[in-house]
């Protein structure tokens, strides 16, 4: 069953009922307590109180859920009330096999499967037959609101019809098994209204080019650290030629370097490289190892862009930690668990999925240490941001104020964080589809195969081509 429920979920304002109470449940089976232990609701209400366990919504209202529809307006009371009945029955059922979940994700499903009820109510449909006549998915088409909720109770329906297959043995479930006409009807319109939008829908990666990528990734920023004393030279003297250039009094406040305030800088720059072959030499090597295209600063600048991607991409790889979270690190955000068997690495920041409403919360994601790799590469470039951007460096004393992805471009002037004081970096993706047009990466026969194989027939995207870049 963990395959059909996924992850269990975060928050439970509704606990489970005893299977055994809910195979025939008589009209004064409670179903919702107080916090002291007495009973709220029972299950001849039609509305069932949760403010004991629910900060957000308190009630639900299962008459209204079918009642709304304007096709039944002038429905049969008895009827209706049968409809009801089923309707608290199945979310009765539904809450014990997810094992308890949040009131708006019970709220959401009931909401899905009230139109289903509904067409079987109108057109005098057994409701055990609830997944049986492909009608139903165009009537839910056609009463639903918006086409975003559309895909997303096409979604939950899907998830209800796996359910009823995995528990056929199930007194409840057995009943409601779909017919091939129902499942068919539903994997078309599905397509037409997916659950998430193809903007934003995650494919599988090939494990090839995932593998390649992050075995890339890892090399090259091993390789950027064996460096990174040299490259800090060459942050040195570009801090150096800025001071020299710009030869501004130290009671000047620190401020972006104007338009040509920057060109001083970049022909002061060039005679540096002139007169200085320890600086010259440290860029030919660099364009050697191909951590930079040309022995040049603007080349330099793309490759930590670049450099900066990679970090995230690993810390992603071996966290599970979504952009904004990668984002969110700060600069000290790298601690340890001290155990026996060594240190383990911890990465701190910030996730919206722990608490309601999107609050962020400082948590912890436990990691390995190649990770490291990543972090050092980020923190040795954000500091020589501070350092030569802007007309004035800057040392930041509190860590916890300074982004791990602090942005090259606006350095000490852009948009600041929320999290911080300064700006972070975009993490754009023209740089993944850079790094993800080399040529071993690219898409090959195999890597189609595989898609093909975990996509359990369904097309291939037309986003996926032999011969082009992973998109």
């Amino acid at each position: 069953m963990t395959k059909v429920m996924m992850r269990e979920s975060l928050v439970k304002e509704i606990e489970p009922t005893s299977k055994g109470l809910i195979k025939n449940p008589i009209s004064d089976l409670v179903v919702t307590r107080s916090k002291n232990g007495k009973a709220l609701s029972v299950f001849s209400d039609d509305i069932w109180d949760y403010s004991a366990t629910s900060n957000s919504l308190k009630t639900i209202n299962f008459r209204a859920k079918i009642q709304h529809l304007p096709a039944l307006s002038n429905v049969d009371s008895n009827k209706l009330s049968l409809a009801v009945k089923f309707l608290k029955i199945f979310a009765l059922n539904w809450v014990c096999e997810v094992n308890g979940c949040s009131m708006s994700k019970l709220n959401g499903d009931l909401v899905a499967i009230s139109f289903l009820v509904s067409h079987c109510l109108i057109n005098h449909v057994n409701f055990n037959g609830i997944f049986t006549d492909a009608n139903a998915i165009d009537f839910l088409v056609t009463n639903s609101s918006a086409e975003k909720q559309i895909g997303l109770c096409l979604g939950k329906i899907q998830r209800f019809i796996d359910t009823a297959s995995v528990l056929n043995q199930n007194d409840f479930w057995c009943e409601l098994q779909p017919s091939e006409e129902f499942l068919n009807k539903l994997k078309k319109t599905r397509k037409i209204f997916p659950e998430t939008s193809q903007s934003l829908q995650t494919m599988v990666i090939p494990s090839r080019i995932y593998q390649s990528l992050l075995k890339d990734t890892i090399e090259s920023l091993k390789s950027f650290n064996e460096v990174k004393h040299e490259i800090e030279y060459v942050f040195s003297m570009r801090t150096k030629v800025r001071d020299e250039a710009l030869r501004l009094d130290k009671t000047v406040p620190l401020s972006k370097i104007k338009k040509s305030q920057g060109s001083l800088v970049s022909f002061y720059w060039r005679a540096a490289l002139e007169t200085d072959s320890k600086l010259k030499n440290i860029l030919v090597k660099l364009e050697g190892l191909s951590i930079i295209k040309d022995a040049n600063w603007s080349s330099l600048i793309i490759s930590l862009g670049q450099i900066q991607m990679k970090s995230a991409l690993v810390i992603a790889a071996f966290t599970g930690m979504r952009k904004s979270e990668i984002l969110s690190i700060p600069f000290n955000g790298l601690k340890y668990i001290h155990s026996d068997s060594g240190d383990i690495p911890v990465i701190w920041s910030t996730t919206t999925k722990l608490e309601s409403n999107g609050v962020p919360r400082f948590t912890k994601w436990v990691t390995g240490s190649i990770v490291e790799e990543a972090f050092k590469a980020a923190k040795f470039i954000a500091k020589g941001a501070l350092n030569w951007s802007g007309n004035k460096s800057k040392v930041e004393t509190d860590d916890s104020t300074l982004p791990l992805f602090l942005s090259i471009e606006n350095g000490k002037f852009g948009k600041p964080h929320p999290h911080f004081d300064y700006s972070t970096t975009a993490l754009n993706v023209n740089l993944i589809q850079r790094i993800m047009s080399s040529e071993h990466l690219l898409i090959s026969e195999q890597d189609l195969d595989e898609v093909s194989h975990f996509l359990y027939g369904d097309e291939i995207s037309n986003k996926i081509k032999l011969g082009q870049p992973w998109p």
